[in-house]
C-alpha cells in the first residue's frame, strides 16, 4: 500500500501548469476530489479537483451551476485565472467554466447544463 501512494505523490508531482493567466482553456478532465465550504459573502462555495490523462491538476471553484461528484470525466471550457504550487505538485486554477459535453460517471451519461 505505501508503495502505492508512493508512485500516486509522484505522478501527481510530475502535473504542469496549463495555458495563460487570462487566456481561454478547454480541458477533458477527471473530477478527482470536490469540497464544499461556507462563505458569508457568497453562500456555499465549491472547489473540484481535476485530473487529465497527462496528470495536469486543475481547480476550479464555483457558487452556483451544474454538481460533479467525484469520478466523472467532464469537458469543460472556460478562462486560466492563475497558476499555483501546492508542494511539488503545480495546479491550474480556472473560473468562468461551463460544462461543454455530458459528464460521465459509474451510472452512465447524466445532463449538467
Amino acid at each position: 500500500m505505501c508503495a502505492l501512494i508512493g508512485a500516486y505523490r509522484q505522478r501527481r508531482a510530475r502535473s504542469r501548469h496549463l495555458g495563460t493567466p487570462g487566456r481561454p482553456i478547454d480541458v477533458h478532465d477527471l473530477v478527482e476530489r470536490d469540497t464544499t465550504r461556507s462563505s458569508r459573502r457568497c453562500g456555499q462555495i465549491v472547489g473540484y479537483e481535476l485530473i487529465d490523462r497527462n496528470v495536469n491538476r486543475l481547480l476550479w471553484f464555483q457558487t452556483r451551476g451544474a454538481e460533479l461528484t467525484a469520478g466523472q470525466v467532464v469537458t469543460l471550457a472556460g478562462r486560466v485565472r492563475g497558476h499555483e504550487q501546492h508542494g511539488r505538485s503545480k495546479l491550474t486554477v480556472v473560473s468562468h467554466c461551463r460544462i461543454t459535453t455530458p459528464t460521465f460517471s459509474n451510472r452512465g451519461p447524466s445532463s449538467s447544463d
